[in-house]
């Protein structure tokens, strides 16, 4: 439509077969996250819709990923009005992992675009002045949840550099 602006909507799924209390859900989310003028339905058995009435709102939401309830992750969408929430794919969200025992030369975004071809998608690498000399490369990844969570990964730089990196999933504050 000409000069609709699209509702600030983000589709959310609580990834667990587990039963829950979708009131506590969104009673706690809705607390936890104290957006003024947020808006809560539950779609159907895990799926939500949340409206925001500020889009600065829900870029702090979105940029402060991952969240969960009751130890199961959340995964959240932002969608255009028109989109059917039924029919986004959700099963991708971001984690913050510790690439550990990285060779100290290679500890540079180019290693981190190595990693997101293998991995998953780098949605960004943690730097500080110090962050090279740090025991462990720190990456905000974008990891398929249908997928198993890889604790190492084989890099192959050319054909005289390899090496194996483990990763460790949780290195951030958890919601």
């Amino acid at each position: 439509k000409e000069g609709y602006t699209h509702p600030l909507l983000l589709v959310v799924k609580l990834w667990t077969e587990r039963s829950f209390n979708g009131k506590a859900f969104m009673q706690t989310i809705s607390s936890l996250w104290s957006v003024k003028g947020l808006q809560i339905s539950e779609l159907e058995k895990n799926l939500f819709m949340f409206r925001f009435r500020d889009a600065m709102d829900e870029d702090k939401i979105l940029a402060g990923e991952p969240w969960h309830f009751d130890r199961q992750v959340l995964v959240l969408k932002s969608i255009e009005g028109y989109e059917q929430p039924s029919s986004i794919e959700l099963h991708t969200t971001p984690f913050w992992v510790q690439i550990r025992d990285l060779p100290f030369d290679y500890r540079d975004l180019d290693i981190a675009e190595v990693i997101r071809r293998r991995l998953g998608s780098v949605m960004e690498v943690y730097q500080d002045d110090e962050w090279e000399l740090l025991s462990f490369m720190r990456v905000r990844v974008g990891l398929d949840l249908q997928e198993p969570l890889r604790s190492t990964l084989s890099i192959s730089i050319n054909e005289t550099v390899s090496f194996k990196v483990v990763f460790k999933r949780g290195c951030a504050k958890v919601q």
